[in-house]
């Protein structure tokens, strides 16, 4: 199966969550109608349709005769949870409750508008990087469609939108030095440097033709390895000495550019090199100077903003809309 193949994959498997889920909202809209009068309060019939509508979710066909009453619906909850990249309690919320009752017109919403996303993409040939925003994530696929590498990702803040774009990964540089934006430059640091006559000592930055910059090393804020792809946002993907940072289950930090778990292996996968070859580079960096391999491979690079898709294994998964896009 080739990339391009995949991604046609993809959009059919989620044109048939929407009907799927077509299916359930008529039968949603029906149950309702039935729960008005025989319950006692508002929160007793929700929690009813809640448990109503976690009993059909997983299943793949919907059955308005199954009594929620039977089931055991702590491995439900948790499996929803676990599909909406919540806190997995396996327990009743209120909020939790509120969420299982918008869920199916949500879904639909932001499975079409994923779709809608898909439909943009123009492939190329080659492998792909693929980064999902709302997911957190990174995917490498190689010319067959192979996932060979999946890892945490940081992506930019609310205030700093990491943009969606598609690219060719031109190369890779070791030991990079950080030019701050001159944004960043403004908004932050130069408040920093008023309240801290030392800051740019202790932080290794110097100026250098005009501009502000940090030196390489390990305290770098792009850390020992960077990732480049012309595009005309400025941004790339980078190491990061903030490391904790990926144990967080939602991960919008950064100004923009993307940070990985797993730059040593994608390192690795680009330039077919192994891990002492990685590891001499990223040890030559007390040396202060940049060092840059091209990719030979053609190697694109796809930065989205899917909000719900199926998965491998044919779940459908859910995420928050972190900046708003699908409104």
């Amino acid at each position: 199966m080739s990339i391009d193949d995949k991604l046609i994959l993809w959009r059919e498997n989620m044109l048939k969550e929407i009907d799927r889920y077509q299916q359930l909202d008529k039968s949603f809209s029906q149950i309702k109608k039935q729960t008005l009068n025989p319950l006692k309060s508002v929160r007793e019939r929700n929690l009813y349709l809640a448990k109503w509508v976690l009993a059909r979710l997983e299943a793949k066909e919907i059955h308005d005769t199954l009594s929620v009453d039977s089931l055991h619906f702590s491995k439900r909850i948790l499996a929803f949870q676990k599909r909406h990249m919540l806190k997995e309690t396996g327990k009743w919320t209120e909020k939790l409750i509120s969420l299982i009752l918008s869920d199916i017109i949500l879904t639909q919403k932001k499975l079409r508008n994923s779709i809608r996303r898909l439909d943009a993409v123009v492939m190329k040939k080659g492998s792909l990087v693929y980064i999902n925003i709302p997911d957190y994530s990174l995917h490498y696929y190689d010319t067959t469609g192979t996932e060979i590498l999946k890892c945490a990702v940081i992506v930019g803040k609310p205030s700093w939108k990491t943009m969606t774009m598609q690219s060719q990964i031109d190369n890779i540089v070791f030991c990079p030095f950080w030019n701050v934006p001159e944004s960043i430059l403004k908004k932050e640091i130069l408040s920093l440097m008023r309240k801290n006559p030392n800051y740019l000592k202790e932080n290794r930055m110097e100026w250098f033709q005009g501009r502000l910059r940090q030196k390489p090393g390990i305290d770098n804020s792009l850390g020992l390895i960077k990732f480049n792809f012309n595009n005309p946002f400025h941004i790339y993907l980078h190491d990061t000495p903030g490391k904790s940072n990926f144990k967080k289950q939602k991960r919008a930090f950064s100004h923009g550019c993307i940070r990985l778990s797993c730059v040593d292996d994608l390192a690795m996968l680009l330039l077919d090199k192994k891990q002492d070859w990685i590891d001499a580079r990223k040890g030559e960096c007390n040396q202060g100077k940049e060092k840059k391999f091209n990719v030979e491979k053609e190697t694109m690079i796809l930065v989205t903003y899917l909000t719900s898709w199926v998965d491998d294994l044919g779940r459908v998964q859910v995420r928050d809309d972190i900046y708003g896009w699908d409104k």
